[in-house]
């Protein structure tokens, strides 16, 4: 017998799906384009701070790249009713976009605060704790506890970021930059899952996190100029 032929998509799905795709795309680009362009100035001046900023982004990158990969399975999947272990692969995503999300915010505080840990220690323990919440996320199947779990980790960055203080007693352009990054990931934590979430929010919460990102990248830019 012939395969059966690809299931229609109601058009609903094909706009969500494709302002993910749009969504995850240009997150992925501007990710590596602020870890690229901090480069220079970091090989310069070895600062910590920033060595750790770098990282987040990176992690953030290769976040949003598995998390594009995530959309193109479960369309595929769907439009053409492919027999995949579907009860396994999702769960092995959430598992690994979990670790890389969590190194993520972990060094994000790290970049906010990196005067009072101790490098190689607790970068030891922040894999370990990634790891952790990447395992649990895996064995519950569930990535709401793992998304409450960063939702603290995220406020913590944020009181981090709100209680330090600079040497001029101001806010300097890095806790601006680590703030716009908390707020930006919060949302996409809290709007991970769309379908629930009518689709004209959706819209809205992408535009406001691409806004957000685009700050981002020309703070960097002229910090880096």
């Amino acid at each position: 017998m012939p395969p059966p032929p690809p299931q229609m998509m109601p058009p609903s799905f094909i706009s969500q799906i494709s302002v993910e795709l749009a969504y995850t795309i240009i997150a992925v680009v501007l990710c590596f384009a602020v870890y690229l362009k901090t480069k220079e100035i970091y090989d310069l001046t070895k600062y910590n701070g920033l060595k750790y900023f770098r990282q987040a982004f990176l992690f953030f990158g290769l976040s949003n790249l598995l998390r594009f990969f995530i959309i193109v399975f479960m369309s595929i999947s769907i439009a053409f009713d492919v027999v995949l272990p579907r009860l396994m692969i999702p769960p092995f995503f959430i598992m690994l976009t979990g670790y890389l999300s969590t190194m993520a915010i972990l060094y994000l505080i790290y970049s906010s605060a990196w005067e009072h840990f101790d490098r190689t220690r607790h970068q030891i323990i922040a894999h370990m704790l990634a790891v952790t919440l990447a395992l649990l996320s895996f064995f519950t199947r569930s990535h709401v506890t793992l998304l409450l779990l960063q939702s603290i980790l995220l406020i913590a960055a944020l009181i981090l970021n709100f209680s330090a203080r600079s040497s001029h007693m101001k806010i300097t352009q890095t806790r601006i930059l680590n703030i716009l990054i908390c707020i930006l990931w919060l949302l996409n934590l809290f709007f991970i899952d769309s379908r629930h979430a009518p689709f004209q929010i959706d819209i809205a919460i992408r535009a406001v996190s691409l806004i957000i990102f685009v700050v981002i990248y020309h703070k960097v830019s002229k910090f880096a100029k």
